[in-house]
């Protein structure tokens, strides 16, 4: 099969996700990793596994429509190109886009369409007024067509499950799990044998073995 991940960053994508892409690879699917611009070396350490790199723009940490625009866009004539069976979307921003991408690429293809939420994510950092009112009108309106375009939904624990389904963005028809992966290391780095523990379960959650 084609199995697309998408990540919001090359680097913590080899550094923490390596288990995944190579387990993919060793289960013989055909692997792309879709990252923003990287270094050579995280790309070279990438094409490596025997995964196929692509990148998209993305701005991170900032309120910026016009951006995200351009990053849904990408990501869709990206996604066409491919083809894929499977789509996994990792970290805030690619969870938002990468399956309201992958719905609206080939549409009468079927694949399964996944998100794997790492955390909050910027629209939910300190912010008050008219700022935080925008914002959260904002995150709600797209992360809720994001989360209804997933077959799947996996978080890394139960209070986050919960506050998105306060936030009134899970939707019905989309599976649900929790999934304790290890927290990656300030230099990225992670409990090797914790973390291909977690990919498994992450994996069988996804039907992939």
């Amino acid at each position: 099969m084609n199995v697309v991940v998408i990540q919001g960053d090359a680097r913590a994508l080899l550094s923490v996700r390596t288990p995944l892409l190579s387990r993919l690879v060793e289960l013989g699917h055909k692997v792309h990793a879709l990252a923003p611009l990287a270094d050579e070396d995280v790309v070279a350490s990438i094409e490596e596994l025997g995964v196929e790199h692509a990148t998209y723009p993305l701005t991170r940490g900032r309120f910026s429509p016009l951006a995200d625009l351009g990053t849904l866009l990408h990501l869709k004539q990206v996604l066409f190109r491919i083809k894929p069976d499977v789509v996994l979307c990792i970290s805030h921003k690619p969870v938002t886009f990468g399956p309201m991408a992958a719905r609206m690429t080939w549409v009468d293809h079927p694949k399964k369409i996944y998100a794997l939420v790492t955390g909050l994510g910027y629209p939910f950092t300190e912010m008050s007024g008219w700022k935080r009112r925008v914002v959260h009108a904002y995150a709600k309106y797209f992360m809720g067509g994001g989360f209804s375009a997933c077959h799947g939904i996996v978080f890394r624990n139960p209070e986050d499950r919960e506050f998105f389904r306060a936030f009134g963005v899970l939707p019905g028809n989309a599976a649900t799990t929790v999934i304790d992966e290890p927290l990656p290391a300030a230099d990225l780095s992670v409990d090797g044998e914790a973390m291909a523990a977690s990919t498994e379960a992450l994996l069988s959650f996804m039907e992939l073995i």
